[in-house]
């Protein structure tokens, strides 16, 4: 999603709408983790436990509209998928279910010491997939921040002007699998997805 970030609104993109105002065609599939991203990069809480509580919801159709032209026969079914995603992230938070075989308790290390700086949820291990800055995970992880110890510590992966770890509390981040380790600080051995060939 980074691609589109970077365009600044610019360079909108087309989204075709079938007749039961639901996208469809070739960009769908950008169109809706476009939406995850903005689910879970921290633009709306995930802190509440319904999703009728949350309050700045609206600024997902906003954003959305800055980067795609959308018909606003759609906004319904947005609307749906945001809630959707927003309940599927906040269920990693609160009961360790992650639909994408998550849900372990970690313990962020520091960069640059042994020090634990963070503690979270592994959302994602596979090195294909999408981190919330639109970059592949690669030698990275997923991981939902609930606490944070150290706050001045700077993301290894900035997202946009959350560039300390002191902003990701709720949010989902990529940190440096070697630096992720149990929550009682003992190594993490858990399987990974290698690249796909070609990729």
């Amino acid at each position: 999603m980074k691609s589109i970030i970077a365009t600044r609104g610019k360079l909108k993109i087309y989204v075709k709408i079938n007749r039961y105002g639901q996208p469809c065609g070739i960009k769908t599939c950008k169109f809706t983790n476009f939406i995850a991203t903005l689910v879970k990069g921290g633009d709306i809480s995930l802190m509440h436990h319904d999703w009728r509580l949350v309050k700045n919801k609206e600024v997902i159709w906003t954003k959305l509209n800055k980067y795609f032209v959308i018909d606003p026969v759609c906004k319904d079914w947005v609307m749906a998928s945001a809630s959707k995603k927003w309940r599927d992230f906040t269920r990693v938070r609160k009961h360790g279910q992650n639909p994408q075989g998550g849900n372990k308790d970690v313990a962020l290390r520091s960069l640059v010491g042994s020090n634990i700086v963070a503690y979270g949820r592994i959302t994602s291990t596979d090195k294909n997939a999408k981190g919330v800055d639109g970059l592949p995970l690669g030698d990275y992880c997923e991981v939902l921040v609930d606490v944070v110890l150290d706050h001045n510590v700077l993301l290894p992966r900035a997202q946009g002007q959350a560039t300390k770890l002191g902003s990701a509390i709720g949010r989902c981040i990529a940190w440096p699998f070697q630096n992720v380790v149990q929550a009682d600080g003992s190594p993490l051995r858990m399987y990974r997805r290698a690249p796909d060939c070609g990729k």
